[in-house]
């Protein structure tokens, strides 16, 4: 129950800047979703370094 709300929080940021991804990728007509897999790749990596902090913080 501890990591939950990390699971949460991973979801709802892949999901966020997938979504912001796909929209710009409308907007300048690609027709390769290049800025919705850049923004989910970064979403995820930038989440996963959150998970890495939250554990190192509970387990010194």
């Amino acid at each position: 129950m501890k990591y939950s709300g990390l699971a949460i929080q991973l979801f709802g940021a892949i999901g966020l800047f997938g979504w912001l991804g796909y929209k710009l990728d409308q907007h300048l007509a690609l027709t390769f979703p290049a800025f919705m897999l850049l923004f989910g790749f970064l979403a995820f990596g930038g989440m996963m370094f959150q998970v890495y902090r939250s554990i190192k913080r509970d387990n010194p």
